[in-house]
């Protein structure tokens, strides 16, 4: 095989993909014209419909890397027939056959490059290459790419159109798989992302294994994904199997794939999270003032409870929308859902990115109510946030669980349990912010982090007070007399020691400026990050544990019956001299005005 070696090394990326016309010279999703398409000759795709056509792995390169970046690794490498395989067509003959037509010498194209000057490895799994099926030489090819990421600290991306694992090559092609996989584990262990794009068809193995290998998995429109085959689900159904089931928008709205993007977008958005995660390590010292010092004036807390509920007030992604220009959203808990209640991404926070989880209440986009796979998918991104060693940031706002039995049954309970421990145990700073009304054990789950910051007007509740009032009194109408005592304000709270800081908000609240409601937070949690930057993860997961055992502890019953005794001692006998005085300061008053100026009296 030297000279196949030599034939596919010697092949110029101009002779690799020809400008071909579908026989009709027409679309053929929509028959449209593409004998004159610009789109097509650039990208092919349809300039009417968006209908994506294949496209070979250097041409995608071209479209992604910059103008001469792009250094491919391994070109050379090949493995041919292993297993002597035989069949109606010899395995070796096809082999050839492939590599000559395509220029390739197996199914993967990879190597280093820059996007918009940003580092990355790109490699491309080639559907004209045997059905971009994986086999010895390709999966090695795909260890190398990931381990070359990990040698030099550079994000990888991943584009796939496969129909899976090469049968001809036998277990030591599916054996390829869990080599790959063990090579995305040492990417991981340098921080670094693997982005994954299914373009069409990605199917069997190479989906299942590779595809959901990826820290964030992006499709191009209409690609064909799944693990079975149509050939398995037609003879499993014994009818044709339904492909609209299968495509990326589906699994999008299913919450499998983070986000479809067209082919002429891709490179800005690979551009967009590669700046964003370039801003890593990330710069120390720049907020050294702490956390703010604002003591807000105690108030009416049923009062507060309004303003934490007020219809305009900004909510979670008003406020990751305010903070950063890019927001690169997770989709699903990766088993079929995703709750819209739950919102979780990269962006910016200043000079760094971080992972944002936030709950959307029922005015702002979410259903008002979590579900499980809302908490999956939180989970989700603390993983990532561990594996990329970024901080966290939670937006706390008024959701609550759901009560239907389905909620039950989809192990709501467990979700929430594994939710509080998972943020407890990430090994990176998480700064909690409560921006409206926070309540139970929903808010717990993401209030359990090394800061916990309030918005002024925000409240945090056990249960609601209309529900407490039930309670107590079987009279919802009492709910502002619950809410006195149950302490929800920033300032009880601030007391209490459960809150670490009040964050101001504009006068009238803020609903009433959600950019300067904005900027307010921001430097609040900038300050609070900064505090929390440099300390070893052992360190910070240790003051995270001593934070949560100090909070609400007691010496003895005795100890807090006599302090609240004292207390109100203090406070009885501060009131008995305030009367005092004040009867003193009524008799000086009276004497002097029985006295007239004539008498030399100053005035």
């Amino acid at each position: 095989m030297k000279n196949l070696a030599e034939f596919v090394a010697a092949r110029r990326l101009q002779d690799i993909d020809p400008a071909e016309l579908p026989e009709s010279g027409t679309c053929i999703n929509c028959n449209a014209d593409l004998r004159d398409s610009q789109s097509y000759r650039d990208l092919r795709v349809c300039h009417q419909c968006r209908y994506h056509y294949s496209l070979g792995a250097h041409r995608r390169i071209a479209l992604l890397a910059d103008a001469g970046s792009f250094r491919e690794r391994d070109r050379a490498l090949i493995s041919v027939d292993p297993l002597n395989f035989r069949a109606q067509e010899g395995y070796r003959r096809r082999f050839q056959a492939e590599a000559r037509r395509t220029g390739l010498s197996d199914a993967v194209v990879y190597g280093t490059a820059t996007i918009a000057g940003r580092p990355v490895v790109l490699a491309v799994v080639d559907f004209r290459f045997m059905g971009g099926s994986i086999g010895c030489a390709a999966g090695e090819k795909l260890a190398r790419a990931l381990e070359q990421g990990a040698r030099a600290r550079t994000p990888v991306v991943l584009i796939i159109a496969s129909t899976g694992v090469r049968f001809q090559e036998g277990v030591l092609a599916l054996m390829q798989l869990a080599k790959v996989a063990n090579a995305a584990l040492k990417l991981a262990a340098a921080a670094e992302p693997l982005i994954t794009v299914l373009a069409n068809p990605c199917l069997g193995g190479a989906y299942a294994m590779l595809g959901n290998l990826g820290d964030l998995i992006v499709a191009e429109p209409g690609a064909l994904i799944g693990y079975a085959t149509s050939r398995m689900l037609e003879e499993s159904s014994g009818r044709p199997a339904p492909e609209s089931a299968r495509i990326a928008e589906t699994l999008h709205a299913q919450g499998l794939i983070d986000n479809v993007v067209d082919r002429g977008r891709l490179r800005d958005f690979l551009t967009s999270v590669l700046e964003m995660l370039a801003s890593r390590p990330r710069s120390r010292g720049l907020h050294t003032n702490g956390l703010p010092r604002f003591a807000p004036a105690g108030g009416e807390a049923w009062t507060t409870i309004q303003l934490a509920r007020h219809a305009e007030r900004p909510s979670a992604t008003d406020y990751i929308a305010h903070f950063s220009d890019t927001f690169v959203e997770l989709r699903g808990d990766r088993s079929g859902a995703d709750d819209r209640a739950v919102v979780c991404g990269i962006g910016m926070l200043g000079a760094e990115p971080v992972l944002y989880i936030g709950y959307q209440r029922a005015r702002s986009g979410g259903n008002g109510q979590v579900h499980a796979a809302g908490l999956r998918k939180a989970c989700r991104g603390l993983r990532l946030a561990q594996r990329l060693r970024l901080p966290v940031i939670t937006l706390i706002d008024g959701v609550a669980p759901a009560s239907a039995i389905e909620a039950e049954r989809g192990g709501l309970g467990a979700a929430l349990g594994e939710t509080l421990l998972a943020l407890q145990q990430v090994a990176t700073p998480v700064v909690s912010t409560l921006i409206g009304e926070a309540r139970g054990e929903t808010a717990l789950a993401l209030s359990a982090g090394d800061r916990l910051l309030m918005l002024e007007h925000a409240a945090f509740e056990p249960v609601s007070p209309e529900v407490a009032a039930s309670i107590l009194y079987r009279d919802p109408a009492m709910a502002g007399d619950v809410a006195q005592s149950l302490r929800p304000t920033a300032a009880d709270l601030r007391k209490l020691g459960i809150v670490d800081a009040v964050v101001p908000e504009p006068r009238a609240g803020a609903h009433s400026d959600h950019e300067a409601a904005a900027r307010l937070l921001s430097n609040a949690l900038l300050r609070a990050l900064d505090e929390l930057r440099g300390i070893p993860a052992r360190k910070l997961l240790q003051n995270r544990q001593a934070r949560y055992r100090r909070i609400g502890q007691y010496s003895s019953f005795l100890s807090v019956t006599v302090g609240q005794s004292v207390a109100q001692l203090g406070g009885d006998l501060a009131s008995a001299a305030s009367e005092a005085l004040s009867r003193l300061t009524r008799r000086s008053r009276s004497r002097s005005a029985s006295v007239t100026p004539d008498e030399g009296t100053p005035i």
